[in-house]
This record gives structure tokens, C-alpha cells and sequence, in this order.
């Protein structure tokens, strides 16, 4: 006995699956009650190829991954073998979206139509496409020795950028190089660096394969303030998250980046007004910096329950 609900998936080795929760549609609530529902899986058709470089030599480890949504979903991959061959058994018919990447190599996307008696699909990786350029003091010209790249992208449709701060990386020696791994309709790098106001390049695209672009950073000043108690004693280890518009917070399994309050580091504070910074060494200018005149933070307490209880009533 199977209990489904608008999140339920179908997979089989031997029929087409489900790419994401919800695609094949449940049968209504009386046939489910009833034990009467019905729901179909259908054979699909062998989607094969092969993945070579611009010489025509096998690309072997090569990922070849179907759809082009890679959030929330669970569209299946698979890797080239020594003669750098794929195979996905039992696809879906109709239009496919296949992207390949590997190691070295510019990724490659492409749509195709699956239907019975379809050939072979075959994709030759260019060289990986890389930017690379020094990031320096704007007044001074100086290499900056410290800071940190962030890579992300730009959808259009006049979206916001998205940061993939998972994929950042600190830098030193004033120069960075990045390879762009997975086709973007516009790669973005931003700069963040200790005292400095972030910056932003502009959009690359996937033809781009050798670009060369320079970070000239100005000195900035982040958020600063103190958090504190209703009775103004400051707050040894909170934690404080910043969201901006186009950064906002996501909590998962309650852990999100964070930083705590400097109280604890430098003992107490006798005006809440004029306290440390709540950001540690090392981390400021990772967030967009403005004018901002420091304040405190007051925490109030709150209540708790520990215990509750609902009655309910269900009808026929």
C-alpha cells in the first residue's frame, strides 16, 4: 500500500521515470480510496552518443546529464566510457535537452528530438573556456593580497544574479584564473575583498573561450554596530545574518553563514552606540556595502510553549 501525496515520484529501471515530484498525475482521492487507481509507466526509447574533442579523440569520464533545470529536480546523468560512448535506456519521447562536461573541455548543450530510430548524438568539447586578470587597489594600482571570488550567472529576463557561494574561493597574489564548467547565458564573477566595496564583471558568454578582464576595487566600510540586551549590556555570541535584495537568507537545518558579535572578544561595551563591529576579521565587504550610521540591537525575551494540545473533527 503506497500513500501518495502532490510529492510522489515513479522509478523503474525498465520503464521511463519520473524526472521530478508530481510528473505523472495521481489518480483522483474515490479511486484511491476505493484501491481502484491507476498509474501507467511507459518504455521509452535508448538515447546513445558519443563525446570527442575538437580532434575527434574520446573524451572518457565525460558527464552527460538530461533536462536543463538542476534545481529540483532529479533528471538522470551517466559518464563516457574509454571510447567515450553514453547511453540513456528508456527516455522520455520528445524534446530533450542534453549538457555535457568535462574536465579541460568547454561544456556543450543541445536540444534534440527522442523518437524510435533516432541515430547517434555526437558532441565535440572546444577547449574549456577560462577569464583570468589581476584585481588591484583602484587608487593605487597595487595587487590586492587577499580576497575572495565568487562565481555566479545571469539568467536574463531581467532576473536577479545568482551567486553560487558554495563555489567561492579565496585568492591571493592580486590575480585570479576561473573555467566556466557549465553553459550559463551569462557567466558572472564577483570580488569581494577585506575593506573593499565588492564588484561585479560583466556577462560573459559560452563563446567567449579566452577573456581577460580586470578587478579594480575601492575601499569601503561594511555594516558595523553591537547587539545588546534591553538593559543595553551588549550580547556575547549572537548571531547575525544579513539579507539583501538580492541576497536573501535561506536557513538550512538551521546553519546559515553567519557572524557573531565581537563582545565576547573584547570585553564589555559601555555604549551600546559605539561597539564593535558584529563582522569578525576577514569578513567584511563580503556583502554589498552602503551608508549605514551604527545602532543597537536590542533583544527583548519571548514566551515558549511547552505544551499544546488541538482537538479535530472529521466528517464524512
Amino acid at each position: 500500500m503506497i500513500s501518495l501525496t502532490d510529492r510522489h515520484s515513479l522509478e523503474h529501471s525498465d520503464y521511463v521515470s519520473d524526472e521530478m515530484c508530481g510528473a505523472t498525475p495521481k489518480p483522483p482521492m474515490e479511486r484511491l480510496r476505493d484501491m481502484t487507481g491507476v498509474m501507467v509507466m511507459k518504455k521509452g526509447c535508448t538515447v546513445a552518443g558519443r563525446v570527442l574533442d575538437v580532434q575527434g579523440k574520446p573524451i572518457q569520464w565525460a558527464t552527460v546529464a538530461q533536462g536543463a533545470d538542476r534545481f529540483g529536480s532529479d533528471y538522470p546523468s551517466t559518464q563516457t566510457d574509454g571510447e567515450g560512448r553514453f547511453e540513456f535506456r528508456h527516455a522520455r519521447l520528445g524534446q530533450m535537452v542534453l549538457t555535457v562536461q568535462a574536465g579541460g573541455q568547454a561544456p556543450d548543450l543541445r536540444q534534440i528530438l527522442v523518437r524510435e530510430g533516432a541515430g547517434p548524438v555526437e558532441f565535440r568539447l572546444e577547449a574549456g573556456h577560462t577569464l583570468k586578470g589581476r584585481v588591484v587597489d583602484k587608487e593605487t594600482g597595487q595587487p590586492i593580497p587577499e580576497f575572495t571570488l565568487v562565481p555566479g550567472f545571469d539568467s536574463g529576463d531581467n532576473w536577479p544574479a545568482y551567486w553560487e557561494r558554495r563555489q567561492a574561493r579565496p585568492l591571493t597574489g592580486g590575480r585570479y584564473e576561473i573555467a566556466f564548467g557549465e553553459p550559463r547565458p551569462g557567466h558572472l564573477v564577483r570580488m569581494e575583498a577585506e575593506a573593499y566595496l565588492p564588484e561585479v564583471s560583466r556577462a560573459f558568454d559560452d563563446g567567449e573561450s579566452q577573456a581577460t578582464f580586470d578587478f579594480t576595487l575601492r575601499r569601503g566600510a561594511g555594516l558595523s554596530g553591537t547587539v545588546c540586551f534591553p538593559d543595553g549590556k551588549p550580547v556575547a555570541g549572537a548571531q547575525v545574518i544579513l539579507s539583501t535584495s538580492t541576497q536573501g537568507v535561506l536557513l538550512r537545518n538551521g546553519r546559515q553563514d553567519r557572524v557573531r558579535s565581537a563582545a565576547a572578544r573584547r570585553g564589555p561595551q559601555r555604549r551600546c552606540a559605539s561597539g564593535p563591529a558584529a563582522t569578525p576579521p576577514g569578513r567584511r565587504g563580503r556583502m554589498d556595502s552602503f551608508p549605514f550610521r551604527p545602532r543597537p540591537i536590542h533583544l527583548f525575551s519571548s514566551c515558549s510553549t511547552t505544551r499544546a494540545m488541538c482537538k479535530c473533527r472529521t466528517t464524512s
